[in-house]
């Protein structure tokens, strides 16, 4: 009896051990499916909020394990297409101000003539200029557009070639002599002796020498010099635009390279074209495989 009965005291223990084991293990792995689920879950909503427009949206999982990283991960594919919506909404923006204006002017122009406003020959003729140059202004601004879209795609064709560059900045220096004249400055060219030829795509690099030069034309005090500089370093041509302006607040270096950009924040004829020729400029001087800065 004595001996029967210890048996199944022994018996009930190990059930009531195997019970609470089981209840522990369940317990355990409820926990464990928890703090592996929970931060899936914050993921998956996360990227569902994104997803449907709020990309302001971010997981809060991060840390160093693999559930973890894949937090920081969508975090940081997050700011990327945040960054990279922001810059498409501001640059729809600018876009559409800088066609406005033009598409205005011709607009009004030419309502006036159409409805008889405009009656001497004289003011026809005026009204009529100013269509051809908002024309034109447009014109220049889809070039624009569209160059950086194939330099941005990769798929501007680029054109290298041995290219004497004494020789091409000297031909260079005659089609801009008429702008230079117009606003009373003196262009000059300071070019050492025996030049080595480099590689670059003529018509592109013309397209930079014209860039450069039409932005010192547009800032530089009249009755001043602009100088097109060439230097010999080591394993390359330096080559400088130089004019006498009033120059670039420090402020505004960092930036002047990005589309739309302007020091002068008014946005006038006078005072600066689309905003996109620098940023054209330096993404044409990368695809020669050289660099730009100021």
């Amino acid at each position: 009896m004595g001996v029967n009965r210890t048996v199944d005291a022994v018996e009930d223990l190990l059930l009531h051990s195997l019970g609470i084991g089981l209840l522990a293990s369940l317990f355990l792995g409820y926990i464990i499916a928890r703090s592996l689920t929970r931060p899936l879950a914050d993921i998956s909503n996360a990227a569902c909020r994104f997803s449907q427009g709020n990309f302001n949206s971010r997981t809060k999982v991060t840390g160093s394990d693999e559930i973890c990283r894949l937090g920081t991960t969508f975090n940081n594919m997050a700011e990327s297409l945040a960054y990279i919506d922001q810059n498409r909404r501001e640059f729809l923006a600018n876009v559409t101000h800088e066609l406005k204006t033009p598409v205005t002017c011709i607009q009004a122009l030419s309502e006036a003539i159409i409805d008889g406003m405009v009656v001497s020959p004289d003011q026809q003729k005026n009204y009529l200029s100013t269509i051809i140059s908002e024309s034109k202004r447009i014109d220049r601004l889809i070039h624009d557009l569209l160059d950086l879209a194939q330099l941005d795609a990769g798929e501007l064709f680029i054109n290298s070639q041995p290219l004497n560059l004494a020789s091409f900045l000297l031909e260079e220096k005659d089609n801009y002599l008429p702008l230079i004249a117009e606003k009373q400055l003196q262009l000059k060219l300071e070019l050492p002796a025996n030049l080595p030829q480099v590689s670059a795509d003529p018509d592109r690099l013309s397209q930079v020498i014209a860039n450069l030069v039409s932005n010192a034309v547009r800032y530089a005090f009249k009755n001043t010099v602009i100088t097109i500089q060439v230097q010999v370093k080591s394993h390359f041509l330096e080559v400088s635009v130089i004019d006498f302006g009033s120059g670039i607040p420090p402020e505004s270096l960092p930036f002047i390279w990005d589309r739309f950009y302007r020091v002068d924040k008014a946005r006038t004829k006078d005072t600066g074209g689309s905003g996109l020729g620098l940023s054209i400029t330096k993404k044409l001087v990368e695809a020669m495989g050289g660099s730009i800065g100021s």
